[in-house]
């Protein structure tokens, strides 16, 4: 079997996804879950398959299974590293047992997340949601393009339908709401807000239908659950004859005495958006906190490049912070969903992993890390490689104290910075001593398991359903056939 590939340009298809799986019976599962999602997926069950397709399109998404019978997982990962079109892909490796030895493989070579199979299908769901958002975001970049003669003010943008449904909804929005990517897609503007406001908006909507250029600004009400709202500013703008939008589009932005907003800035770096020290701290703790309730371990990296602070002063005012938008893309590429990457100062970034069961499994991240920082970057119209140095703190469930670790990462970092280490520029320190059981996979529960017990069963909403749907219809037509076919014979017969 050759790849499969569906219509690479179908509309609505959020992702172009990868899906290398020997499995019939998985590779229809998953293809049909994703599909169910509009996403166009091409399909393969061997690592040819995988190189064939990467050769003439770009995925946002490769999944891919531990075993595959022409090519080792690790070197397929390396292999798709090594093409243009695999370096920005989201690689997720999944497994009957994730072992510790495979999944540290997987990761050195370039894998982004090695999952337990179905065990982990919830965390494979958030995967593909962070991908969704992510995909989201050149569509918008079209959006604002159609509203280039307008200046936008920090302003968020919702783009309504003829009927008044959301069609699309910046990201912002959806981060004031607590909201997954694309969950407010489909659902009527009205009931996003209060019920005294439906007038307004509706009057809003009808005027910009009938103004060239925006409306002037209304006060709404947002519902955040419950009896908590927050008040936005609301312009609107008509590209119902756009072909690019085909909407109404909503300019929203927070009042200003609603501090939430600037609470949340306050937290992030201005440049990358990513948490600021302050932030990174925070969570570092909680996730020291949370470690130290269930002796798991925590790691803790400091990243930067050699010379950094020199940028400005070697390829003018403006070049460390291009080159810190780069790195933070580029570290959150290479990390999985949920960890955390942080700008600690100027020229220097944190990340915080959780969950690692053997010392080697940090160090092969932190080998991507460097591998992944060495490519060029752009700065000022020029190609510059830069040096990157990373230090890694490995803190067992025993150590809870935010600020050591974080002393003990950068320490880690000028050991890695002033000496030639064997991975490059990269050193590590344990804190603490590593529990017996982080010896065993991350999931024991999946391995050597009695024939009798059942595997952790899969989250029906997202697996489940969409087969029994399909089944169910498939059944209805097999009736009508049948009911067809007594009917033909009864003709036949008289």
């Amino acid at each position: 079997m050759g790849i499969v590939t569906e219509d690479m340009t179908a509309i609505g298809a959020e992702l172009q996804i990868l899906l290398i799986e020997p499995s019939d019976d998985t590779r229809s599962l998953l293809e049909l879950a994703l599909s169910a999602r509009g996403h166009a997926v091409t399909t393969g069950i061997a690592a040819a398959d995988a190189l064939q397709a990467l050769a003439s399109n770009s995925y946002a998404l490769v999944v891919v299974n531990a075993e595959l019978p022409d090519m080792p997982t690790p070197e397929l990962c390396r292999r798709v590293r090594a093409i243009p079109s695999g370096r920005g892909a989201t690689i997720i490796v999944l497994s009957d047992h994730c072992e510790a030895g495979g999944r540290t493989a997987a990761l050195e070579a370039g894998a982004n997340e090695c999952l337990s199979w179905p065990g982990d299908a919830l965390l494979l769901r958030t995967h593909i949601e962070s991908a969704e958002r992510a995909a989201r975001a050149p569509r918008f970049e079209r959006v604002i393009d159609t509203l280039s003669d307008i200046v936008l003010d920090g302003e968020a943008l919702i783009v309504l339908a003829r009927d008044g449904m959301v069609q699309d909804v910046d990201a912002s929005v959806e981060e004031w709401l607590a909201c997954k990517p694309g969950e407010l897609i489909g659902v009527s503007a009205f009931t996003l807000f209060h019920l005294d406001d439906a007038p307004e908006l509706l009057s809003l909507s009808t005027q910009a239908t009938s103004t060239d250029g925006p409306t002037g600004a209304i006060t709404a009400r947002l519902r955040m659950g419950g009896e908590s709202w927050r008040r936005l500013r609301l312009r609107a703008v008509s590209k119902l004859d756009d072909p690019h939008v085909r909407g109404i589009v909503l300019l929203a932005s927070l009042v200003a005495n609603d501090t939430v907003h600037a609470v949340r800035a306050a937290l992030r770096d201005a440049t990358t958006g990513l948490p600021n020290s302050a932030l990174y701290m925070d969570r570092l703790d909680h996730a020291l906190q949370l470690a130290h309730r269930r002796g798991e371990s925590v790691v803790a990296m400091v990243i930067d490049v050699e010379n950094g602070a020199d940028l400005d002063g070697l390829y003018g005012n403006g070049a460390l912070e291009q080159a810190a938008r780069q790195i933070g893309e580029r570290l959150l590429r290479c990390l999985r969903v949920g960890d955390t990457v942080g700008r600690l100062r100027a020229e220097e970034f944190g990340t915080i992993i959780e969950g690692f069961t053997r010392a080697d499994e940090p160090l092969a991240v932190a080998r991507r890390i460097v591998a992944d920082l060495s490519e060029p970057f752009v700065l000022a119209g020029q190609a510059v490689e830069l040096t990157p140095c990373v230090g890694i703190a490995l803190a067992w469930g025993g150590h809870s104290n935010a600020e050591e670790v974080l002393r003990q990462a950068r320490l880690a970092h000028r050991n890695a910075a002033t000496a030639a280490q064997a991975d490059g520029h990269v050193a590590l320190v344990e804190l603490g001593e590593m529990p017996a059981a982080a010896e065993e996979p991350r999931y024991p529960q999946l391995v050597e398991q009695p024939e009798a017990e059942p595997q952790t069963p899969m989250d029906d909403s997202l697996w489940f359903s969409p087969l029994m749907d399909r089944i169910g219809a498939l059944e209805r037509e097999i009736g009508r056939l049948n009911e067809r076919r007594e009917a033909a014979r009864s003709a036949v017969a008289g």
